[in-house]
């Protein structure tokens, strides 16, 4: 489940609509923002570039009821000195969030409604691959393999509070009990 602004939502319910998704790579030497579209867009304060058809992604599929971590990966058309030195730097771990959006035309950059997480995670691998682009044409390809799930350089947080999820799910009172837990470790409850 996530939550979808009401100008996507509603341009989903019609056909023809135009998604696009939004690749934010936190880069060794500065922070990517790249586009599957064409031109740039402007979203959250930021410039995100469009590559076209320079630039792919293969997302994984999504199941209900799986808490498997999942891959995709991310793939830019380039010449081999500059997928060398991507190659050269230390990615390994870097956060990646991945956004679906709609815009308002086929490869447009104008937004409808406001994108919604899709994916997040880090660069788990980076290569160089090629790629078909026509009958016998090949060129170098950089990939970078993402896993999903929070990077290993995320501070974990062992507590969540009833109030923690009734700001994100107001009506929501599994946590209710949690306060509870304290007590507990100081006073353990004795079974007869």
């Amino acid at each position: 489940m996530r939550d979808i602004h009401a100008d996507t939502y509603l341009a989903l319910q019609v056909d023809g609509f135009h998604p696009v998704l939004l690749v934010h790579i936190d880069w060794p030497d500065g922070a990517v923002r790249a586009h599957t579209g064409v031109g740039d867009i402007s979203w959250a304060g930021e410039t995100w570039s469009g590559l076209g058809d320079f630039g792919s992604a293969v997302i994984p599929d999504e199941e209900s009821g799986t808490a498997v971590p999942s891959e995709m990966t991310l793939s830019i058309l380039g010449d081999l000195d500059r997928i060398f030195a991507a190659m050269d730097q230390p990615a390994r771990n870097r956060d990646v969030d991945v956004f679906f959006a709609l815009v308002t035309e086929r490869q447009g950059n104008v937004l409808v409604g406001e994108p919604l997480p899709l994916m997040v995670g880090y660069v788990d691998s980076n290569e160089l691959d090629y790629r078909e682009v026509s009958e016998g044409v090949t060129v170098p390809t950089f990939t970078l393999g993402v896993n999903s799930g929070p990077s290993v350089r995320t501070a974990l947080s062992a507590t969540h509070s009833s109030e923690d999820q009734q700001a994100t799910f107001a009506t929501d009172t599994i946590f209710r009990h949690t306060v509870y837990n304290e007590t507990d470790k100081v006073n353990p409850p004795i079974f007869p």
